[in-house]
């Protein structure tokens, strides 16, 4: 957060910015990440007797929807932890004040109370940033749990993907909600959107590529590798150094390629094999792994533009 920075010589103090930022950072590890902690562990010892022998699995991947739970739980157990060392240097002007009153001459802080105050508010900033990004990861973890628990491990029913749909619109919704508040740049906040976006549907084609109808697998891989084509035309050197932009096209062309073969192979072949759903389940989690890298990159280059 602090995208901005007042004018110096316009204030005593250097205040934060947004005003409530400390306050927000707070009420995370002192409520919602403590509730979402307790959900994610609650949700792991529910499910876990369902793993043992013999037992009826109760999704596809029980094992990764555990994990994502575990994570999630932890990553929330750490925005406490960020929060509790962000109120350490989270002092205010009249604290400062009454601690050091020889310091104050005519209402204004003297050079070394502002340094104190300088100094204290950049290590709760970064403390604070700490906290904000593990917060988010926990509600990304968490969700991307509740989407792999309701994959069921048989044949999917229509009534079945409206739920699977719905817990897909949640982690979309909560993605992009981070990512906008992540990016100032307009067109690198469009570009991680498409990127989210592509991202979560390639999560769907490692569903519909393990066991889905021909149709839909076939639909779901095409639009993948439509994205792909998309995205590359519109890359631009903005965002990013042009060597990485070039780089990026390369690993997208790479995709689409392989995305468009893996779609033709499903028109082509009447019963998908086992092999053909192994390498439509590769594709998915390559292209899943190359929208989240890309995100990354778009990341880098913002904090650089920032900075």
């Amino acid at each position: 957060m602090n995208r901005r920075k007042p004018s110096p010589g316009t204030s005593d103090w250097n205040p934060p910015i947004p005003l409530g930022y400390p306050a927000s950072i707070q009420a995370l590890g002192g409520f919602s990440a403590p509730l979402l902690a307790a959900t994610s562990f609650t949700m792991t010892a529910l499910l876990l007797p369902s793993l043992s022998k013999g037992a009826q699995t109760f999704a596809r991947w029980p094992d990764a929807a555990l994990t994502l739970f575990v994570a999630a739980g932890l990553a929330m157990i750490a925005t406490i932890q960020g929060a509790m060392w962000a109120r350490r240097y989270d002092v205010t002007p009249s604290e400062l004040t009454e601690w050091w009153p020889d310091q104050v001459r005519n209402g204004k802080p003297n050079r070394f109370l502002r340094e104190v105050q300088r100094s204290h508010l950049e290590r709760s900033k970064v403390w604070a940033g700490r906290t904000r990004h593990t917060y988010h990861a926990g509600i990304v973890l968490m969700l991307t749990g509740m989407v792999v628990t309701v994959v069921p491990p048989g044949p999917i029913q229509i009534s079945r993907w409206f739920l699977i749909v719905t817990a897909l619109v949640g982690l979309a919704w909560e993605l992009g909600w981070v990512l906008a508040s992540e990016f100032m740049d307009v067109l690198r906040r469009r570009s991680a959107l498409s990127h989210a976006a592509l991202g979560l549907l390639s999560g769907v084609a490692v569903v519909a590529g393990t066991q889905g109808g021909r149709w839909f697998a076939l639909g779901v891989f095409s639009g993948v590798a439509a994205g792909h084509v998309c995205w590359t035309f519109r890359a631009t050197d903005r965002w990013a150094e042009p060597v990485m932009i070039r780089g990026v096209r390369v690993v997208h062309v790479v995709v689409v390629v392989v995305g468009a073969g893996v779609s033709a192979l499903f028109f082509l072949v009447a019963a998908p094999t086992l092999w053909l759903r192994a390498v439509a389940a590769s594709f998915g989690v390559v292209s899943l792994l190359v929208e989240t890298g890309s995100i990354i990159i778009l990341l880098k280059g913002e904090r650089r533009a920032q900075s």
